[in-house]
C-alpha cells in the first residue's frame, strides 16, 4: 500500500516562519513535523510515500537525505498552484494508480495507529472511504462529521452550530473512485477544491464512507500556539542523553544535549532538548524548551519555547516564555519578559 502526504500548504497562520520554510517542515523536538508521520508509516510497513509539495521544495529533498536515507521510497509530486487539498490529491493520481491509499495531512501532529486504521477500512467490503475522526471540545474551527452506525452521514466545514464534537482529523483511507468525484467538483467560495466537499459528494451519491475514531493524541499545528503544544508533547517523552560537554551545570529532569554542544555554568531543567554545536553560558533553560542546532545563548532565561537552528540570545534579563525564535535570529540586550515570535534572520537589539 502507498501513502500520500499533503505538504503544499502555505501556512498563513504560522507566518512569518512559513515564508521561507513549509509548515510541515517546521521543527518539533528538533525534527521536521512531517517526520513523525513518516515514522508511523514505517512502523506499519509502508515504505512507498508520495509527498505533494510546493514548487519551492528543496527543503523536502533534505528531509529524505538527512532523516530517512534509504529507508523510504519517496515520490515528489509538485502542486504548482495552491488550489486545495482535493486538487493536491488529484495531482497524485498517476502515482497512486488504481489502488486504495492512505491520505495524511502533513501539518497535523498525531499518534496514528496506521495498522488498525487500514484493518478497519478492509473490514468493510463495500467501503469507498474511511475517515479518522477526533472528539474535541470546540469543533467550530474544523470539518465536523455526523455519524450513524459507523457511516458518515454528513460533513460540514467549520459550522457555527456543530452537529457533533467529532472533527475530521486529517487521516483518510480512500479508494481510487475518489478521483472521479474530485474531477467533477466545483471550487469552493475561496476558489479551492475542498477534500470535505469531495467526501460529502461521495456520501450524497450513496457511496459508503465510514468513520473511525482516532483515540491517540492529535494536535493542530496551524498556529504558533499549536506548534508549541506539539513541541511539548514530544518533550514529555524524551529521556536523558548528554553527548555534549557540561561544565559547572546543574541538571534536573530529562535533558538531551547534542554532540559538539558546550554548556557552562547553566541551570538545565527538563524536559529539555539542546541540539548539536550549541554554545551556552550562564543560562537558565527549561522546562519544555527545544534549542536547535548551532544556537548561542548567553545570560538568558528561557522556557516553554522553541529556538530554531542558529538562533542567538544574549543578555536578555527577563524570562522568555511561549516564544519561537526563527533560524539565525538574534535577541540582544535588556528587555521585558513575555512572548516573542521572531522571524528568520531578524534581530531585536535593545
Amino acid at each position: 500500500m502507498k501513502a500520500l502526504i499533503l505538504c503544499a500548504g502555505t501556512g498563513t497562520r504560522l507566518r512569518p516562519f512559513t515564508h521561507p520554510l513549509p509548515k510541515s517542515l517546521m521543527p518539533v523536538g528538533n525534527r521536521p513535523l512531517v517526520a513523525y508521520l513518516i515514522d508511523q508509516l514505517m512502523e506499519a510497513g509502508i515504505r512507498e510515500i508520495g509527498m505533494v509539495v510546493p514548487p519551492r521544495h528543496r527543503e523536502f529533498l533534505e528531509l529524505s537525505r538527512v532523516w530517512f536515507p534509504e529507508k523510504v521510497v519517496f515520490e515528489w509530486i509538485v502542486q504548482h498552484q495552491p488550489l486545495g487539498l482535493a486538487h493536491a490529491v488529484l495531482q497524485a493520481r498517476s502515482y497512486l494508480q488504481e489502488e486504495p491509499f492512505l491520505l495524511l495531512l502533513g501539518d497535523n501532529f498525531m499518534q496514528l495507529d496506521v495498522r488498525q486504521m487500514v484493518q478497519q477500512f478492509r473490514s468493510f467490503p463495500d467501503a469507498e472511504g474511511l475517515v479518522a475522526l477526533k472528539r474535541v471540545r470546540d469543533p467550530r474551527k474544523f470539518g465536523v462529521a455526523e455519524v450513524a452506525e459507523k457511516r458518515i452521514l454528513r460533513l460540514t466545514e467549520k459550522p457555527s452550530k456543530p452537529a457533533s464534537n467529532q472533527i475530521v482529523a486529517g487521516a483518510y483511507m480512500l479508494n481510487p473512485s475518489v478521483f472521479q468525484v474530485i474531477e467533477q467538483l466545483k471550487p469552493s467560495a475561496r476558489g479551492e477544491l475542498e477534500m470535505t466537499d469531495a467526501l460529502q459528494e461521495m456520501v450524497q451519491q450513496g457511496r459508503p464512507i465510514y468513520a473511525w475514531e482516532h483515540k491517540g493524541f492529535w494536535q493542530d499545528v496551524g498556529s504558533a500556539a499549536g506548534l508549541l503544544k506539539a513541541n511539548k508533547i514530544v518533550l514529555q517523552k524524551i529521556g536523558n542523553r548528554i553527548d555534549g560537554t557540561l561544565q559547572g551545570c546543574s541538571v534536573t529532569g530529562p535533558v538531551r544535549v547534542g554532540a559538539g554542544s558546550r554548556i557552562v555554568r547553566s541551570k538545565l531543567q527538563g524536559p529539555l532538548i539542546i541540539g548539536q554545536g550549541c554554545t551556552i553560558e550562564g543560562a537558565q533553560l527549561g522546562p519544555y524548551l527545544t534549542v536547535g542546532d548551532g544556537c548561542a545563548i548567553r545570560r538568558a532565561h528561557l522556557r516553554d519555547s522553541l529556538l530554531m537552528s542558529g538562533a542567538c540570545i544574549q543578555d536578555w534579563q527577563k524570562p522568555v516564555v511561549r516564544s519561537i525564535l526563527g533560524r539565525n535570529s538574534t535577541l540582544k540586550g535588556a528587555a521585558s519578559s513575555g512572548r516573542i515570535l521572531l522571524a528568520d534572520d531578524s534581530t531585536i537589539w535593545s
